[in-house]
This record gives structure tokens, sequence and C-alpha cells, in this order.
């Protein structure tokens, strides 16, 4: 397996006789359309298996694959598609397809002596929080008999174990600056393509995410996945397109800008930039408190490491305003009104305090009183179930992450967490001060990423959406690489000039 996965992107290879053939199957496939759906079936079918074999080389690639996980999770929402199957949870792509690249790199780990286990320096975090993870369910075991808490409890336990599945994947299989280029390129690309249908969905209230059952055969629609009882901010439909939530769209949004414009900068062209324009205006379309405070994070972030290079954007921000305020009308309306509120942010922040509905600020008082109770591992991970669409709801809404992982995983897991976020934004952030090449940009990108989502950990419950948070763990997988090849080049070159 591993001699296929390895082998160099290269297509000009296949035999000719194949290609022939499928030129000729695609010619038949016109010529029988008349005939009738089995006819045409089997011919699709056989175009398919040989597209596959001419493009084996390129797609079995161990980088290719870690892009297609990101792309299917970006492209294809979580919890509003399944596939078809008799399995006590919900048969969804990203599942099959994380399950799938995970068994073939486990077998490819122990019978190819090339496909190498790569450290990553975070075991000591990541064992902390599968201790402490583990430790709040052992320790709450009764809490399992509560309607629907076991359930909950499998399916949360599950999701974030394939976070850390997609991370650990990322760190091992990534070794070249190439590789982590075509991973790169591919998010932003997809991230582009979801900011634009994104902004479809601001002026015209029509999701495509909505109706993939249409040119997806196979998927079908859960429509308990899709957001209910939006209101409308900034004069516009309130924009979701392929996450659960505009808040959860608009940090999915936000955690890609710094990396939309390390491609833009690393390839310049006019399409990498437009790609990054559209995933920044489409993140305002939201109209997010969460997402522009996580903005700002990344903002204040890429001027401490990479001053010069921010300063340089200033002449632009009067441009992109003005393009802003004609791509979605209001927002920047819709922006202001929702950080200064009739009354006040902080009067609005306290109100309902202890109700189901409360917001961010009047939940600290409730919860910490509650976490008093178990303040050391919690009343479980997974157990408190607080969807409002949920018949189980045994909990309040927390938005607020940190807060919730207090609650659940006490004192111990809120630590692990917070240990695991600053062994990297630490690790990468050096690195990014060191590397004054243009690596360094990229070290400065995930570094205000990864920063971005844990300060916006603060203003809502992030593990709740599993784009945004599935991206945030890429991302952790992909700045290990990024420090190990970028040590490598300050070695090579460790006067290279500012840029």
């Amino acid at each position: 397996m591993s001699s296929v996965i390895a082998s160099p992107p290269a297509t000009a290879g296949a035999p000719r006789h194949a290609r022939t053939a499928l030129v000729i199957t695609a010619a038949l496939l016109v010529a029988t359309a008349p005939l009738g759906k089995p006819v045409i079936a089997l011919l699709l079918l056989a175009i398919l298996g040989m597209c596959a074999f001419l493009v084996h080389r390129v797609v079995l690639q161990w980088h290719v694959l870690a892009a297609s996980i990101v792309l299917c999770i970006l492209l294809i929402p979580i919890n509003r598609y399944e596939l078809p199957g008799s399995l006590p949870f919900h048969l969804e792509p990203y599942r099959v397809l994380v399950a799938g690249v995970l068994a073939i790199w486990l077998a490819s780990l122990l019978a190819q002596p090339d496909t190498r286990w790569r450290r990553t320096g975070l075991f000591g975090p990541m064992l902390a929080i599968g201790v402490a993870l583990l430790g709040s369910i052992a320790l709450n075991i009764d809490r399992l008999s509560l309607p629907g808490v076991e359930e909950h409890v499998v399916k949360q336990t599950s999701m974030f174990l394939s976070f850390f599945v997609v991370m650990l994947y990322v760190a091992s299989v990534i070794t070249t600056k190439d590789q982590l280029h075509v991973v790169l390129r591919s998010i932003v690309a997809g991230g582009a393509v979801v900011a634009f249908f994104g902004l479809v969905q601001y002026r015209t209230g029509f999701n495509v995410f909505d109706h993939l059952d249409r040119v997806l055969p196979g998927l079908s629609l859960n429509i308990g996945g899709i957001p209910q009882g939006l209101e409308d901010r900034g004069g516009g439909s309130r924009v979701y397109a392929s996450a659960q939530h505009p808040i959860a769209f608009s940090a999915a949004m936000v955690m890609l800008v710094p990396i939309g414009f390390y491609i833009a900068r690393e390839y310049g062209g006019r399409r990498w930039w437009l790609a990054s324009g559209l995933i920044l205006i489409a993140a305002m379309s939201a109209v997010a408190r969460t997402g522009m405070v996580m903005l700002i994070v990344e903002f204040l972030v890429l001027l401490c490491l990479k001053p010069r290079s921010i300063l340089r954007l200033w002449p632009y921000a009067l441009p992109f305003v003005i393009v802003v305020h004609f791509a979605a009308p209001e927002a920047l309306g819709g922006i202001k009104s929702a950080f200064m509120p009739e009354g006040g942010l902080v009067a609005e922040q306290h109100m309902n305090a202890g109700e189901s509905s409360s917001n961010r600020l009047a939940d600290i008082g409730p919860s910490l009183t509650e976490w008093a109770k178990k303040p050391a591992v919690g009343q479980g991970f997974g157990t408190r179930i607080s969807s409002p669409f949920d018949p189980n709801v045994n909990a309040f809404i927390l938005d607020d992450q940190w807060l919730a992982t207090l609650l659940e995983t006490g004192a111990l897991g809120f630590f692990a967490i917070l240990w695991l976020f600053v062994r990297v934004i630490r690790r990468t952030g050096r690195a990014a001060k060191r590397d004054r090449s243009p690596f360094g940009w990229l070290l400065a990108a995930l570094t205000a990423s990864i920063m971005g989502y844990a300060v916006g950990m603060v203003t809502f419950d992030a593990f709740s959406f599993f784009q945004v948070t599935f991206i945030c763990f890429a991302f952790i997988g992909l700045s290990v690489p990024a420090v190990r090849l970028a040590a490598k080049t300050t070695a090579m070159h460790p006067r290279r000039p500012a840029r």
C-alpha cells in the first residue's frame, strides 16, 4: 500500500489504452443515452472506475488524502447529511472518509517500513486530555443512566477522538513544503467556494448546501441538522452555508483568513487574493460577534509576529470596506449594532441569568456555583445535554466552551486543553519569529488562526460545532510539520532577510 501512496504524482505514465478506453466509453455514454437508466448507470460506473485507475497515483498520496478530509468537512455539512445504513449513529460522509483513511494509514504503519510514525511533541497534553475525559466519565458513571445521556456521551467522545485522529494523521504524513502547500491551497480553495455560496445565501436566502442531496447520489438530508429560528442581521439572511450555525460559519471563515493571505503572498495571482477576500467578506456577512473577536485576535497576533508586513496592508483597508459594503450591504452596520446594542453590550450579556436562554456573562456565576460541587473531574464529558431541540435536555446552554469544559471535565480537563493550546501557540509563534523567510509567514498565520479559535472559545460552545473544531485541530496538526520544516530552513539559511 505504501508503495502506491508514496509514488510520485504522475498520471502521464498511465497506460495509453486505458485513456483510449475512457474516451470510447464516454462516447458510448452519449450515444446510448436514449436506452435508459440501467445502461447509463453501468457506463458511468465504468467511467468512474477508469478515472480512479488513471489518477490513483495522485489521489492515494497521504497529503492528498489529508486535503480530501478537510475538503469533505468544509463542503459537506456535518449533521445535515447521512449515508444509507442501519447503525446506531448517523453514517455521515466525513465519518466514512476519516475511518477509511485511518484504516489504510494504520495498515501501512504496521506492514510497510517506509511509512513512519512521527513525533508531534504534544504527547503530554494529549495524554492529560485523554485521562481527564475518560476519568470524568468513569467517576460520573451514574449520570449515564439519565435519558439520552449515554448516547450523547458516545457521540461526543467519538467526535472528540476523531479530532485527534485527524490532527495526528496530518502531523505525521506531511513531510515536505510542497505537500504542506497542497493541503493549504485545498483548504483555501474549499473555503472560497463555501464563502461564495455563503454570500449567495446572504443576498438571496438560498443555501446551496441544504440541497446537496439533489446532486450527490446516496446522501440523505437530515432536516433536523438545518439551523432553525435564525433572526436576520445586517439587512440580509443569517448566513450559515455549510456550517451548523452562523456563529460557527463566521468562526470557520475567520480561521481561514490568515492562511488565505499566506497562500496569496506565496503564490501571487489574482485568484488567491480574490479567494482570501471572499473568505473575509463572507466571515463578516454572518454578522457574528464571535467571528469579529477572533478576527481582531488574529490581527493582533500577526501584528506582533510580522509587524512590517501587516502595517503594509493599511492602504487596502478603505477599499476593502467599500467592497464589503457592496458585497454584503448593511453587514458593517449589523456588526456595529451587534457590538453596541441598545442599553449596552455588558447589560445585554447579563440578561436572563439562570435561564436556558441566558447570555454569556450571566452564565458565569451559576456555572461556577455548579462547578464547585465537583471541581476536580466535573460532571462527566458529554453528560450535559443543552440543545433545545433534544428532548433529553438536562442543562442550560453555555456560549462559552472554556466554562463548559470546566463543568464537564473539571479543572483537570480545563487545564489539559489549555496546556495543548499554550504548547502549540508558543512553539509555532516562536518559530514564526525566528524564521525570517517567507515561510515564517505561514507559521505566523497558523499561530494567529489557532489563537483566534482559543480566544473564540470564550464566546461560543466551540466543541458543539464540529466543522470549525476540525479545522482548528487540522491546523494544530499542520503546525507540527511546519515547525519541523522551518527548523531545517533556518539551519540552512540563518540570515535570510525579512519579508
